[in-house]
């Protein structure tokens, strides 16, 4: 039966096959077939061996895009896991290894189709599948003498050896362009690190592989690769996929005791030169043009990026909102898809003290944008008062809660300043309206009318920390902060429309002053939602964004099929809406997406240097440098220099982290600085997130081949708020004549350098 479903159904009944595969699998998993407490083993390894099986043999048939669009209705990645997280739980035996060896072989069909199968959650799973299949990989053992092995234990071996065998092609292909990543949600620090553990331990298991696989072994097969050289073959796509951090770890295996780990590191160095760079086919025309396909779909029907936004996971969230901030404000439709966002969210919103509330791409969307683009109207209206707390945070007290407070007298005190400095807040602000910066204007006066219709009587405003938006250049201290979380509550009441209850009932004082003044904000509230007479727009035709292109390009690649369904679906529903006015057609996006995803193939690599927090760096920084870094990324040809040049340079004695500057290596002719620039911003990236120095070595410097002053402008325009903020010191070592007058010459851009990144420390 399994022979003529994997070789006899016609390729038209693929999809409903993949589907009766799928849903029986997955009542096998729950325990569907072990009804009894102890289950039936041997029987459900049978039916495993058999669906694997059935599975492999129809995956090896797909050729014609509609069997590949068929195989793509099923997520084929999350099922073969299943079935290895299900026999790893089983004891070896001569069945389950062959159990193991076709999850291999399924494991290495689908990865040389993925490019035409569009996997979801591709890079999650191959890592997981990873784990799996190294763990059952078993170096080579002595063959059993006659008189001390059996049958069954020659046939376990034969067995194992094969299994050993199959894990090794499988990972040849699981492996290529695998950045390295664990499930847990962690900060780009963590995750660097857990990245570099997993690589050595990866690394080393292979290198001991090699190193005890038996000559007569290794010659076995004269028409595949040797164990030794798919070994190697797995190096190197782990050290390609994973060069920022595996490089550092593996360049002391070039300068090992052993020959053949030596020979080993050439061969794995050679492939990586031969394979190419995860970026180097960002330039190729054919990419830039169908780049341009995908932002002119995304742009052109907001359909698309309401959907994207709609299944965005909580962990991809930052960088969604950003790439299509960046995209659309650049076309000059920015208000256009906040509409359409907020308007989504809107419509999802059950109760009205949800408005807004939910971490979403609109909400994100929201406070990046006011942010960016109202920075300097709220440092205007409330920098000067929240400056004047600051000073007197000792004298005030705003505090109102009885067991905080020691007497009545005290209480009746505070009551009254916290009266007159929430006046005082609340004049600023309801001063400011006429300075209002249009596009404020015009996004309260988009969330006045989404939210009407369907909450006609909500007025609920958001609440933000002051050091968060940068009105303070230090946290305040603790009893100010409280004090502003009373002032806060206060300015919400009065913007809400209501007064305290029973929830605080020590803020019952205050409500006599809600009274008087919540018709004062409910008109500065009015005022703000009434939309601009006038809006500069302002399109920006530029280059192709190649940082929000690749981020849109993975996100596709891995959420396709959610987002396909969820395409489909608001489709449905538009259809039964218009069903008795217009006819139904297909949505205009879905088909030519389809076709581009298929064209572009897999996303490059997961990008190898951590990104700026989009909390601290506006969306132009963020695009400069994302640009920037993917433009210049891996660029070979000067890469050895640049080693040279630049570099981590370890932790210093007081425990700082230290980028090491050579300068004597920057002046060799040909030397790319735009590359050294690229080289700094990307080590930079992995210290930023705590404090970090840098050690500028001006041995020998002579001051021939100085940066001109363009590369210091770029270095200024490129530079993360990270840097600007964790950049704790700069040593200057065996600082000479040279140095001292391109420090000293106003000319030169290392006057820049040590005046403008932080202070220098003479270290003769």
């Amino acid at each position: 039966m399994r022979e003529i479903f994997a070789h006899e159904v016609p390729s038209c009944l693929y999809q409903p096959l993949f589907k009766s595969l799928e849903s029986e699998v997955e009542a096998f998993f729950t325990g569907a077939f072990a009804p009894d407490a102890e289950r039936a083993q041997n029987s459900e390894i049978v039916f495993a061996e058999q669906a694997v099986s059935l599975f492999k043999d129809v995956v090896e048939r797909l050729d014609s895009p509609q069997d590949h669009a068929a195989a793509s209705s099923v997520h084929l990645g999350s099922l073969t896991l299943s079935f290895a997280k299900f026999i790893a739980d089983c004891t070896d035996t001569v069945t389950s290894l062959r159990v193991k060896i076709r999850i291999c072989q399924l494991s290495e069909a689908i990865m040389r189709r993925r490019e035409h199968l569009n996997l979801r959650d591709d890079v999650l799973i191959r890592n997981q599948l990873l784990e799996y299949i190294i763990g059952w990989i078993r170096n080579p053992e002595p063959a059993l003498e006659p008189n001390r092995g059996t049958s069954r234990l020659e046939e376990l071996g034969r067995m194992q050896k094969d299994l050993t065998r199959a894990c090794l092609k499988a990972l040849c292909d699981l492996t290529f362009r695998l950045p390295l990543q664990t499930q847990e949600i962690q900060s780009d620090a963590s995750m660097s690190a857990k990245k570099l553990e997993l690589f050595q331990r990866y690394f080393k298991r292979f290198l001991d592989l090699i190193s005890t696989v038996r000559p007569d072994v290794a010659s076995e097969s004269a028409d595949a690769f040797s164990s030794s050289e798919m070994a190697i073959t797995i190096l190197s796509n782990l050290l390609s996929a994973n060069i920022d951090v595996g490089l550092k770890h593996s360049l002391s295996h070039g300068y090992h005791n052993s020959v053949e780990v030596r020979t080993v590191f050439i061969k794995v160095l050679y492939n990586i030169l031969t394979q190419g760079t995860e970026f180097s086919n960002l330039s190729d025309s054919a990419v830039s043009e169908r780049y341009e396909e995908l932002l002119g779909l995304l742009t052109k029907d907001l359909s698309l990026a309401v959907s994207m936004s709609a299944i965005c996971p909580s962990a991809e969230i930052d960088e969604l909102t950003i790439c299509l901030l960046i995209v659309f404000e650049q076309r000059g439709r920015t208000f256009e898809l906040l509409e359409a966002l907020i308007k989504e969210e809107i419509d999802q919103t059950e109760h009205a003290t949800e408005i807004l509330r939910r971490s979403c791409v609109a909400t994100k969307m929201l406070s990046l944008y006011a942010k960016w683009k109202g920075f300097d109207y709220l440092q205007e209206t409330l920098r000067k008062i929240l400056d004047r707390l600051m000073m007197t945070s000792q004298e005030l007290d705003l505090e109102l809660d009885p067991a905080r407070v020691s007497s009545a007298e005290e209480l009746k005190k505070n009551a009254t300043q916290l009266q007159i400095v929430a006046k005082v807040f609340m004049d600023d602000i309801c001063g400011s309206a006429p300075s209002i910066p249009a596009p404020f204007r015009k996004i309260c006066s988009i969330i006045h009318d989404a939210v009407l219709p369907r909450f006609p009587d909500a007025k609920y405003t958001a609440v933000v920390a002051p050091e968060a938006e940068g009105l303070v250049d230090a946290p305040p201290p603790k009893e100010l902060r409280r004090g502003l979380l009373l002032i806060a509550k206060v300015i919400q009441n009065l913007a809400n429309n209501v007064l305290f209850g029973t929830k605080e009932p020590y803020m019952y004082p205050l409500n006599r002053f809600l009274v008087k003044n919540i018709s004062v904000v409910t008109g500065f509230l009015r005022t703000i939602s009434v939309p601009p007479v006038t809006l500069d727009i302002v399109v920006t035709k530029e280059t192709t964004d190649f940082g929000s292109c690749v981020s849109f390009h993975r996100f596709l690649y891995d959420h396709w099929d959610h987002l396909r369904q969820t395409l489909v679906a608001k489709e449905r529903r538009e259809y039964l809406r218009l069903q008795d006015s217009s006819p139904r057609s297909h949505s205009p996006v879905l088909e030519p997406l389809r076709n581009l995803i298929t064209n572009l193939g897999p996303p490059p690599l997961a990008i190898s240097w951590n990104r700026p927090q989009i909390a601290l760096n506006g969306p132009p920084l963020y695009s400069r440098f994302q640009n920037f870094m993917l433009r210049n990324a891996f660029r070979s040809t000067e890469s050895f220099l640049t080693s040279r040049t630049i570099f981590d340079g370890g932790i210093t004695l007081d425990g700082l982290s230290t980028i090491l500057i050579i300068l004597r290596y920057s002046e060799t002719e040909g030397i790319d600085h735009e590359t050294l620039l690229h080289c700094f911003l990307k080590i930079a990236s992995r210290l930023w997130h705590e404090p970090f120095s840098i050690l500028i070595d001006a041995t020998c410097y002579s001051g021939k081949n100085d940066p001109k002053d363009d590369f210091f402008k770029m270095l200024d325009l490129l530079m993360p708020y990270e840097v600007r903020q964790n950049l704790a010191r700069i040593y200057i070592y065996n600082m000479n004549s040279a140095f001292k007058y391109a420090e000293y010459d106003e000319t030169s851009g290392y006057t820049w350098l040590t005046g403008n990144l932080g202070d220098a420390s003479d270290d003769c």
